[in-house]
């Protein structure tokens, strides 16, 4: 049974588990009619929105401008001061998909949003001719730091504690 009482650590360290969660809670509670659940957020921006209320719970989010990459563990939940230069075309991806284990026959519906590539456990692969694979696209942003940021405009945000993170 999916459960998403995950804490904020745990949030912000595993946030495809919390979505994957949220998906199937999704699934259990009523089975996604035709393109919903590709297009559906599944209550994800409600259940991050807890976890970045107040300034407090946001420095506990690692800052990418301030945190080198290789102090983030991969899939970590981050946060970026840039802007936005330019939007790319529309990006098509498996929005849900079908696994089947090959050894037990297993089959498991999971998510491919807010991922760059979908992920398929060991001795699992995707059925593609499954009624449950539904395609959904995405808008790719492509951001830049904040052009011409003066120091004293650093400074202020080191003073407001905007960039400090605990990198896990």
């Amino acid at each position: 049974m999916p459960c998403v009482d995950f804490g904020q650590a745990r949030a912000v360290q595993s946030p495809l588990e919390a979505v994957q969660n949220l998906f199937e809670m999704k699934c259990t509670a009523a089975q996604p009619s035709s393109g919903a659940a590709s297009a559906d957020t599944f209550g994800v921006p409600e259940f991050f929105a807890k976890y970045v209320a107040t300034q407090r719970d946001l420095e506990q989010i690692p800052l990418l401008n301030h945190t080198p990459l290789h102090k983030l563990r991969p899939n970590t939940l981050v946060r970026y001061r840039c802007m936005i230069q330019d939007t790319f075309d529309p990006e098509h991806y498996l929005g849900v998909y079908e696994i089947v284990n090959s050894r037990t026959g297993e089959r498991a519906t999971l998510t491919g949003k807010y991922q760059d590539v979908v992920d398929v456990p060991e001795d699992c692969e995707i059925d593609f001719n499954s009624d449950k694979c539904q395609h959904a696209d995405r808008l790719p942003l492509y951001c830049v730091p904040v052009p011409g940021e003066s120091k004293w405009t650093r400074d202020a945000y080191d003073v407001l504690g905007m960039h400090q993170s605990n990198p896990a």
